[in-house]
């Protein structure tokens, strides 16, 4: 797999291997349905992060399902309409970068 050569990815076992190998291949497929996805504002592709399961994320993150990040403030409702889209490209974006543990 070119990504373990890309990533310097070293698995302890041939069965920690396959393991990963599924998570990657898991995250491939959701990549594709996304990027396929004709109402999909954004597009999403592979990183250092495509082979973890969410044991590692927690590790990194915290719970994946905490319920107090599913709280959102209150906020004043308006008349004011909402653009229906937003193009950002080029404007007030960068290309996608490795923020480490921030």
């Amino acid at each position: 797999m070119q990504f373990v050569a890309t990533e310097g990815r070293n698995f302890g076992s041939y069965d920690e291997f396959v393991a990963r190998a599924e998570n990657w291949l898991e995250t491939d497929n959701f990549i594709k349905k996304h990027n396929s996805d004709p109402t999909s504002m954004s597009t999403v592709g592979h990183n250092q992060f495509s082979d973890y399961t969410e044991e590692d994320w927690s590790k990194m993150h915290g719970p994946v399902d905490d319920p107090e990040h599913d709280l959102l403030p209150e906020h004043l409702v308006t008349n004011l309409a909402a653009a229906t889209s937003k193009d950002w490209r080029g404007k007030c974006s960068s290309p996608v970068k490795n923020q480490g543990a921030c």
